[in-house]
């Protein structure tokens, strides 16, 4: 995508020891974590260019009430 300079934006979330990314899909319409690490994730995706990752601060997990609860 030509003169974009962020293409694309997710969070950074540990999984498994590793940092994944939590982003919305378009390809699946829906919220998911990557199946790859990030690392892995950014090389296999040659064709964008321009991503923002983002972390949550440990004080606003621990904040966090759902708003809808079962």
């Amino acid at each position: 995508m030509s003169n974009l300079d962020i293409v694309h934006t997710g969070f950074a979330i540990k999984k498994n020891g590793r940092i994944h990314l939590m982003h919305a899909s378009s390809k699946k319409s829906a919220v998911e974590i990557s199946e790859l690490p990030l690392a892995d994730y950014l090389k296999a995706n040659k064709t964008q260019s321009g991503y923002r990752v983002s972390r949550f601060a440990k004080s606003a997990i621990q904040a966090y009430t759902p708003v809808f609860k079962k």
